[in-house]
């Protein structure tokens, strides 16, 4: 070879090795070369055997959960933290209703987290509302996961508010205790049946204290159970609207059971609830099912013991223009012969969230049907209007029930709203009683 040529040759092969030595990983591993490779650093060496390591680790880990019906369980059951919403500590506000009933109220809440050993957590809360309602609350225990797993609210509340069927839901559990005060100087009783009078409008107040230990179970994002189980004790009174004759004055002793004896409850019950929506914030496709069965045990008073049965149906379809929402209400109060729910623990229709052309407590009675369908028409980013039609009923019992007695409520309302859903409403509605106009804040399902 001339002397020139082997000059150049060598002088390729040096800068090879030059290029091999920097560029190291970075080169091709089908890239032609003239040099042998240049063997990695020791610390080179380390680093790829911990990523190795890892990878096959994760592997083995994927593999166990994907093996066998308990790798499934597991898989299905874990709780992912990164899905799981995390609260802190710290105030927040809030605005709403105390109940049907109470006009609005405003409220505030303070969390701690982590305030005792073994991550117990506390809170306590108030809630007053413009017509002088008042309800005050206080948790502790583990409830970082309580408002992202499904929730079975209080014995005394109302049946289209059993759930928290507002709030997206995440893999977990939680587990406290719930001390509730609540204070209604306002409440309506009209008397119990389909056919009570409007004119035997009489108040009543109406305080308690409720202590229940709470359980709470979200299996996936769809499936989920609470447990709660304790104390009700609750005083009834006269009430405050001077305009208004009170209950006790109104009807006989037969007519108001509870009010001479008034007892206190033991109670214990359990909801179990699937929902499939796309958005429980404001869902657009979807169904929802909640059922409850709570049995109310009166101390000392048998002949005012009972059982409480619910159903809670909801359906979602996305049309062009809008979304149809629907949804069925239904409870049973199953007892002995003999036996009377207390007068203020009745179920009951009217008011903002059913039959709105009628006012709260209208209708109230041992067992209730109630059926709403509405056109959820979005003509502006800010704007919905809403066609609706409420039906319903109350009879002594679910067998004495009939559509001849079925009363229908049509109307029309306005929504404020933004993309995470209603920030207030506005619904007109008529009735054989008239016209009638509620205000609400947030969705009515």
């Amino acid at each position: 070879m001339p002397p020139a040529l082997r000059v150049r040759g060598q002088t390729l092969l040096v800068l090879a090795s030059i290029v091999t030595a920097v560029a190291g990983p970075s080169l091709s591993a089908n890239q032609p070369t003239a040099v042998a490779p240049v063997a990695p650093s020791g610390s080179q060496q380390t680093q790829e055997a911990d990523t190795a390591d890892a990878r096959e680790a994760e592997r083995t880990a994927a593999e166990a959960r994907r093996s066998g019906i308990l790798g499934w369980i597991r898989e299905r059951l874990r709780t992912p933290p990164e899905e799981a919403p995390v609260e802190g500590s710290g105030f927040s506000l809030s605005a709403g209703t105390v109940v049907s009933g109470s006009g609005v109220a405003a409220g505030a809440r303070y969390r701690r987290a982590n305030l005792l050993p073994l991550a117990i957590d506390a809170e306590v809360g108030a809630m007053v509302s413009i017509r002088g309602y008042q309800e005050y609350s206080a948790a502790v225990g583990w409830l970082d996961r309580n408002r992202s797993t499904v929730a079975f609210h209080a014995a005394d509340t109302a049946l289209p508010s059993l759930f928290n069927a507002s709030s997206p839901k995440a893999p977990g559990a939680s587990a406290y205790l719930d001390v509730g005060h609540r204070i209604y100087p306002r409440h309506r009783y009209f008397g119990s049946g389909i056919v009570a009078p409007r004119e035997n409008e009489a108040d009543y107040t109406l305080s308690g204290t409720s202590i229940d230990g709470v359980w709470q179970r979200q299996f996936s994002r769809a499936l989920g159970i609470s447990v709660r189980g304790g104390w009700l004790n609750l005083r009834v009174g006269p009430g405050h609207v001077d305009a208004l004759v009170d209950v006790e004055d109104r009807f006989e002793p037969a007519e108001r059971p509870g009010w001479d004896r008034q007892p206190r409850f033991v109670t214990a019950g359990a909801g179990l609830v699937w929902d499939e929506r796309d958005n429980p914030r404001a869902p657009e496709q979807g169904w929802f099912v909640g059922t409850s069965l709570r049995r109310f045990v009166a101390v000392s008073h048998a002949d005012l013991t009972f059982t409480r049965v619910t159903m809670d149906l909801r359906a979602y379809e996305r049309l062009p223009g809008g979304v149809v929402a629907l949804r069925a209400l239904t409870s049973a109060d199953l007892a002995a012969a003999g036996t009377a729910t207390p007068f203020y623990l009745l179920s009951s229709l009217g008011g903002s969230h059913t039959l709105r052309g009628y006012p709260a407590y209208r209708f109230a009675d041992r067992a209730l049907l109630h059926a709403t369908v509405e056109f959820r028409w979005r003509v502006h980013r800010w704007i919905e209007v809403v066609p609706f039609v409420d039906a319903g009923t109350v009879a002594p019992s679910w067998s004495r029930m009939s559509t001849a007695s079925l009363l229908v409520t049509p109307g029309v309302g306005l929504r404020a709203r933004t993309d995470r859903g209603a920030l207030a409403r506005l619904d007109w509605s008529r009735s054989r009683e008239g016209h009638r106009l509620t205000f609400g804040v947030g969705p009515v399902f």
